[in-house]
This record gives structure tokens, C-alpha cells and sequence, in this order.
């Protein structure tokens, strides 16, 4: 199912939207929390993809037509994107290390928080000689349910 937060329902429901990036104050640490899928550039066939759905008039024209024709359109576009990733290598839907070292500079963060890819995994990296660490959330909270460490 695809589902498309607004306004209204996050209101209603007590929920805050949050913008694409948004960097916190974590315990004195500047954190960039975001999906992910930006990073990923790499995967130029998501990347057109994203582009697309990510136009309002198009969510518009979406969210306008009944919830069953929604529902087919979400299943046969999960299933597009199913085979789509089964013929792609890991390393193209990963992030991209130079896209994930650019947001965090853009941001003067140290830490990134981000979901979206099919390596979650913590991950170190450095840029001018700064320690960079992207955390892919998916992982950290598979972590709190496995019991295991990121490294295991």
C-alpha cells in the first residue's frame, strides 16, 4: 500500500512532519536525520523514478482516484520494483560514500541517521580529515531486535 501523509492526517493524528533533511541536537552532537534514498545516486533508474512520484500534481492526481485502483497500481509498482532490484547489484542501491560526505558537510553534521537502503549497516567514513558516521536506521533498530551488534 502506498501511503502519503498529509498535513491534515499528521494534525489529527499528533504527528510532526518533518522536511527531507533535518538536522537535531542529539545529546550535544548534530545529527542529519533523512530517508536515504537521495543518497543512493548510484541507482539512476530510482533516482527517475523518485523524481517522478515525488511531483505534488501527480500525488494529487493520485490520492484522487479510488482506493482500489490505488491499491493495484502500488502492487503492480512494488513488483516492477522487485524485479527491477533483483537484477541490480547491492553497490548501486547502496549510498553513494561521496553523496553521503557531501549532505554531511553541506549540514557541518558529524552523525547521519537515514533509512531507504538495501545495506543497512553502520558505516565509517572521513572527509577532511573528520571521522563521518552514516548509521542506516533499518539496521540499528533490526539491532535492538536480533540483539546483535552492527559489526555481527
Amino acid at each position: 500500500m502506498i501511503f502519503l501523509i498529509g498535513k491534515r492526517f499528521a494534525r489529527e493524528s499528533g504527528m510532526t512532519l518533518l522536511p527531507q533533511e533535518k538536522v537535531l541536537d542529539l545529546y550535544g552532537r548534530r545529527v542529519l536525520i533523512m530517508h536515504g534514498d537521495t543518497l543512493c545516486t548510484d541507482d539512476a533508474g530510482y533516482q527517475a523514478f523518485r523524481a517522478k512520484v515525488h511531483k505534488p500534481w501527480l500525488q494529487t492526481l493520485f490520492l484522487a482516484l479510488p482506493l482500489f485502483i490505488r491499491n493495484r497500481i502500488a502492487a503492480r509498482m512494488r513488483a516492477g520494483s522487485k524485479a527491477a532490484n533483483s537484477s541490480k547489484s547491492l553497490e548501486i542501491m547502496d549510498v553513494n560514500p561521496q553523496a553521503v560526505v557531501a549532505e554531511m558537510e553541506k549540514h557541518h553534521v558529524q552523525w547521519l541517521i537515514h533509512g531507504h537502503t538495501h545495506r543497512p549497516d553502520v558505516h565509517e567514513l572521513s572527509a577532511n580529515g573528520k571521522p563521518r558516521v552514516p548509521r542506516c536506521f533499518r539496521r540499528l533498530a533490526q539491532r535492538r531486535v536480533d540483539g546483535q551488534s552492527h559489526a555481527g
